[in-house]
């Protein structure tokens, strides 16, 4: 090859470097920073969302056995709080004083974090509704755990894509280098000598 060959083929490795990257560029989604909860602190895991949910779920169930054994509610609040992790054994005695202390229904938003509407949702329509609270706690555990499968999905999904991203990035342009070119250079080559 001559060096004006070389320069060529170069020049034109270079632009199609160029070109191909802003064409991938322009076509890729735009990525949003994720939004935390509003009772979640800046930086928690996606880990912790689902441990969170775990905790919700897993309260409610263990609530509505309590009221399922003929105990009320504020008793079944209690005796799960007295076997529960610290976080959710928390939550329980702050609704539990909060219902001691009369505090309204609708206000137990202020009471407790976002993340706990499922159970005091749940123990709201039981008291207005007049149906036993037991049924609508276990359906509120299984939504808890059914909308933390999907965001769990949701996440496997976008994982897939940051993974298989950058192969294809590095990938497709050294096949393009190594394969493409040569064989377009050569042709090219042969075309332009009489």
């Amino acid at each position: 090859m001559t060096p004006h060959t070389r320069l060529l083929c170069a020049l034109l490795i270079g632009l199609a470097a160029v070109l191909w990257w802003t064409h991938t560029r322009a076509h890729l989604p735009p990525t949003a920073p994720p939004t935390p909860t509003p009772d979640a602190p800046t930086g928690t895991s996606r880990t912790a969302d689902t441990a969170a949910a775990h905790d919700i779920a897993t309260t409610c169930d263990l609530v509505a056995l309590a009221l399922t054994s003929g105990i009320g509610v504020n008793e079944a609040l209690d005796a799960v709080s007295a076997i529960s992790a610290p976080a959710p054994a928390a939550a329980l005695r702050c609704l539990l004083a909060g219902r001691h202390w009369g505090v309204d229904d609708t206000d137990d938003a202020h009471i407790l974090p976002a993340r706990w509407a499922p159970l005091t949702r749940a123990l709201r329509l039981a008291d207005h509704g007049g149906i036993p609270p037991s049924n609508a706690l276990l359906r509120a555990a299984t939504d808890t755990r059914t909308r933390a499968r999907h965001h769990l999905d949701i996440a496997t999904a976008r994982l897939r894509i940051t993974v298989v991203l950058p192969l294809g990035l590095c990938f497709l342009p050294a096949f393009v280098l190594t394969s493409v070119v040569p064989i377009v250079l050569t042709l090219a080559v042969g075309i332009a000598r009489p």
